[in-house]
């Protein structure tokens, strides 16, 4: 599976909130989103 780069612009206060919430399941940053992103996509798909 080909994949690309996708940049978010976070403000200092929600990246810290990130990388704590992250760091307490024990996963990266990058994992945390991208596990965010599926889910709402699901959630979204749901409803359609």
């Amino acid at each position: 599976m080909a994949t690309t780069t996708l940049g978010v612009k976070l403000d200092d206060p929600t990246r810290e909130r990130l990388k704590t919430a992250a760091q307490s399941i024990d996963r990266t940053p990058h994992w945390l989103i991208k596990q965010a992103i599926f889910n709402y996509l699901e959630k979204l798909e749901v409803r359609t």
